[in-house]
């Protein structure tokens, strides 16, 4: 083991090494008690040398981050608008506007154009239908009078009969039958019964023309119209029947609607 002498005689500097001192007190040994460091011993004949304090550590501060510059902004040009620029582009927008509106009122005109257009055409094509129909109905109307037309020859031809048989039951001289089985008196029950029938089928046939609007024009002992009668014969007129009355019913006639279908034939007082 090396003495201290040795160890001083050695040293050029004629320091001891201290081991490092713990800045907290609390530090303790492997053994737990407090470490304390071993003085240098004094050598005979030489000066005793004071030990260098021994510095607390030193903490070192964080370096701060450099300090970014504060940007400030472009510096705007100055503006090189004039007031001639801002007047041209005013009118510009004016013309612009002024073109759309022109545009506008174009189609509109063009969509009422096109609305009256269609509406006239629609109201033609109803007109058109209506005069057809119209055209139609009078064709099938003239063709239906006409049918009723031939029907009423054959109604004149009942009239005339059942008249015929009239006049001869009201005669005093004998009718057909009667001279035809050389006897007098009143007509038969056969007569009279086939009489009855020619009245029916009449009535029948009348009432068919009545379903079709026409109807018999009654003329005996009515006054002459022209627009009804056709005056077959003039009678002297009497107190009975004075000037411009219908004696006697020749044919009769009928309307159809407030017109004539066919005119009454008739006999007329004249004075």
């Amino acid at each position: 083991m090396m003495n201290l002498n040795e160890s001083a005689s050695d040293s050029s500097d004629g320091l001891i090494a201290v081991p490092y001192r713990d800045p907290h007190p609390s530090n303790t040994d492997s053994i737990g008690t407090a470490y304390t460091p071993t003085a240098k011993p004094q050598v005979s004949g030489e000066a005793q040398a004071e030990p260098a304090p021994i510095s607390a550590p030193v903490a070192t501060p964080l370096a701060e981050p450099p300090a970014t510059p504060p940007t400030t902004p472009p510096a705007t040009p100055p503006s090189s608008v004039t007031l001639d620029d801002v007047q041209k582009q005013v009118a510009k927008l004016g013309r612009e506007h002024f073109k759309l509106n022109t545009l506008l009122e174009t189609q509109q005109r063009q969509t009422q154009t096109a609305l009256q257009q269609l509406s006239d055409h629609q109201a033609r094509r109803d007109r058109e239908r209506s005069e057809l129909l119209a055209q139609r109905a009078g064709e099938l109307s003239r063709e239906r009078l006409k049918l009723l037309e031939r029907v009423l020859p054959a109604l004149d031809g009942l009239d005339e009969a059942i008249a015929t048989l009239d006049r001869a039951a009201q005669a005093k001289r004998p009718n057909w039958w009667q001279r035809l089985r050389g006897t007098t008196g009143p007509a038969p029950e056969a007569t009279v019964a086939w009489r009855n029938g020619l009245v029916i089928v009449r009535d029948r046939l009348l009432n068919v023309l009545a379903e079709e609007g026409v109807r018999p024009i009654d003329s005996a002992g009515a006054k002459f119209d022209p627009a009804l009668h056709v005056a077959l014969q003039h009678v002297p007129a009497t107190s009975e029947s004075p000037a411009g009355t219908i004696v006697r019913e020749v044919r009769r006639g009928y309307i159809v609607g407030g017109l004539p279908l066919r005119y009454a034939d008739v006999v007329v007082a004249r004075s």
